[in-house]
């Protein structure tokens, strides 16, 4: 992934995720995970160690292997859901890196 060193890097991977995905999908997309990751980032809170590192390879082998589904959906019933809560807590569990994580717009960020 390439890091964003300017406001026209931010810009020009939100556009580069509209133009994938079209706009009102990653405009929902946004709207979803400004809630979930919050969310996600206190439950991370109360990991241990072990559970934070566990919890990051399920998430990452989730989002990798069914990430087309946040985006066009289809699949069995819940794989799309599954597929969500995986990024939101996936973007949770990057936000505790120094720095944090930009993705579609936004910027997370939760120390330690």
């Amino acid at each position: 992934m390439k890091a964003i060193k300017t406001e026209a890097d931010y810009s020009m991977g939100v556009r580069d995720a509209e133009r994938e995905m079209g706009r009102g999908t990653a405009r929902l997309l946004q709207v979803s995970l400004s809630l979930a990751v919050p969310l996600c980032i206190e439950r991370a809170r109360r990991y241990t160690e072990q559970e934070f590192k566990k919890r990051a390879e399920v998430a990452g082998a989730i989002v990798a292997e069914r990430g087309d589904l946040i985006q066009f959906r289809g699949g069995k019933r819940g794989r799309t859901a599954e597929a969500f809560n995986a990024l939101a807590e996936g973007l949770a569990l990057l936000s505790f890196r120094p720095g944090g994580v930009h993705f579609l717009g936004m910027h997370f960020e939760a120390g330690r």
